[in-house]
């Protein structure tokens, strides 16, 4: 865990200026893991307190001209923990809900604990992120994500866009919940707060962008009218919702391979000691 230190400055104070003491914060490293799956860190030496954060992985979206066709994205937990050197701490990294014609699948949780291998149930042993639900039951479904995450700060991914073919929420971060994705024809993703933009909006001629990715949260991809909508970014960002096969968006890239709903990025998990 960083640790924070105070010097005073003698030669000021000698003069007669009362200067507070200058704050210097030390921290000792980043583990920082991307790859779907359970695995595990042990706790380097001389360290008792470290910071783990968790982002939950994005839901994908659907086609089919569907009111709620866009999913939401993974929220966000952190919590503060205490630890003992070479102690082993678990983790477990969700893969992204997959896009499809008829219904996006949910994303998967993420989550970092100390007790034992499996999802930490109080905020003293880790952290849970919950993933985004996947379409058509994204915006409804988003609302639960604050009970199923833990940690001693928690915010909500962005809720999928309503109407034809909707814009992606994006992930939560850091900072704060994740953005909504554009309601209405071929919306725009929702951007992740000081982290990943929205992929762009598509049209009836355009496919939708992907989310943009960024550390601290990806934005969710953009929907398109009767072409495919984009992937969400990394990580938790959603996918936005499509129709059918498409082709080049209007701006940035598409990289959904199998049309229609773009699939949502996957999580990931962040100590700082």
């Amino acid at each position: 865990m960083p640790l924070l230190q105070t010097f005073g400055n003698d030669s000021a104070s000698a003069y007669g200026f009362d200067n507070p003491p200058i704050p210097i914060i030390i921290t000792h490293g980043v583990f920082l893991a991307t790859t779907v799956g359970s695995s595990s860190w042990s706790v380097p030496t001389g360290i008792t307190s470290i910071l783990v954060e968790a982002w939950g992985a994005g839901g994908g979206s659907m086609g089919q001209d569907n009111t709620n066709g866009a999913s939401s994205g993974g929220a966000y937990a952190q919590s503060t923990i205490s630890v003992s050197p070479g102690q082993t701490i678990y983790y477990n990294i969700g893969a992204g809900g997959i896009g499809s014609q008829t219904a996006g699948g949910a994303g998967g949780a993420s989550w970092i604990n100390k007790a034992a291998n499996s999802a930490p149930t109080v905020n003293t042993n880790g952290a849970t992120a919950a993933g985004g639900s996947g379409a058509p039951v994204a915006s409804p479904n988003n609302s639960t994500q604050s009970a199923n995450s833990i940690g001693t700060t928690i915010y909500i991914g962005g809720a999928g866009g309503t109407g034809a073919e909707g814009g992606g929420g994006s992930a939560a971060s850091p900072t704060g919940a994740g953005g909504a994705g554009a309601v209405g024809n071929g919306g725009a993703g929702g951007s992740s707060p000081s982290s990943g933009a929205g992929g762009s909006a598509g049209s009836t001629a355009n496919a939708g962008g992907d989310g943009i990715s960024n550390v601290q949260g990806g934005g969710g991809g953009g929907g398109s009218y009767n072409n495919a909508g984009g992937n969400g970014g990394l990580p938790g960002g959603a996918g936005g919702a499509g129709y059918s096969t498409g082709g080049t968006p209007t701006s940035g890239v598409n990289t959904n391979s199998h049309n229609y709903g773009g699939d949502g990025g996957r999580g990931q998990i962040r100590i700082t000691y």
